[in-house]
């Protein structure tokens, strides 16, 4: 019973780290909104990084590589845009 706070502290963490992929992958599926995409990946990375306490670096690192992809990508252009 000592650690009921730190397990409700991890579980509320992961939760919203979950809230922020599932709304990330939505905004940069069809290429919406990939700007807003890659901050809510950065937030995502940001809260593993602290809730973890430094040990979960791997999955924040790929949620910040996420968010550059997203920001340095470039939308699809038909052939018919310059018409």
């Amino acid at each position: 019973m000592r650690y009921m706070g730190l397990i409700l502290f991890f579980i509320v963490a992961l939760i919203v780290v979950i809230l922020l992929s599932i709304l990330g992958i939505i905004f940069i599926v069809g290429n919406k909104k990939p700007v807003l995409a890659g901050f809510l990946f950065l937030f995502a990375g940001i809260v593993v990084i602290l809730a973890t306490f430094l040990v979960g670096f791997v999955p924040a690192l790929l949620f910040l590589i996420a968010a550059i992809m997203c920001w340095a990508r470039k939308p699809k252009r038909d052939a018919f845009s310059n018409f």
